[in-house]
């Protein structure tokens, strides 16, 4: 059920490296937009390609708004 979430939200837009493949660490500047008060948050960090595709989709979901 989770996988099927997350290829229904991807599937709006081309995928991108972090979702299609693993790779080396790089850096990821993350915009987080609070659904409640509308104020940006931006957060940039170091992580492995392999395990930045939940995150990734768990930012869509959060700065959809």
């Amino acid at each position: 059920a989770v996988e099927l979430s997350k290829q229904q939200h991807l599937a709006g837009r081309p995928p991108g490296p972090r979702e299609e493949q693993p790779g080396p660490p790089a850096r990821h500047t993350i915009i987080i937009i609070s659904p409640h008060t509308h104020t940006v948050h931006t957060r940039t960090q170091y992580t492995p390609g392999s395990s930045s595709n939940e995150e990734a989709a768990a930012v869509n979901q959060c700065s959809t708004v």
